[in-house]
């Protein structure tokens, strides 16, 4: 006959329950932690976006200052730029 080491006099019938609740529990906080990312991804996204705008315009303007430096330029070594007093 075996002994008995453990001190356990016999052993008790485990309920599905249990296992059923720490289951729904873990998709609970998966589905929670899963909205969450996609939240913050969202967010994250915007933000790129609007820093990308903000520099897509700032771009813009200096290619518009960058073309009329150009234009008065090419127009004071033609002589017809009648801003410059030489």
């Amino acid at each position: 006959m075996a002994s008995n080491k453990t001190g356990m006099r016999k052993a008790k019938a485990s309920s599905g329950q249990g296992l059923g609740s720490a289951l729904l529990s873990i998709v609970a906080v998966g589905f929670t932690l899963g909205a969450a990312l996609i939240g913050a991804a969202v967010a994250l996204g915007e933000a790129i976006e609007g820093i990308q705008a903000d520099e897509r315009e700032k771009l813009e303007e200096r290619r518009a200052a960058d073309r009329e430096e150009v234009r008065r330029i090419s127009a004071a070594e033609s002589g017809t730029d009648y801003d410059i007093g030489e």
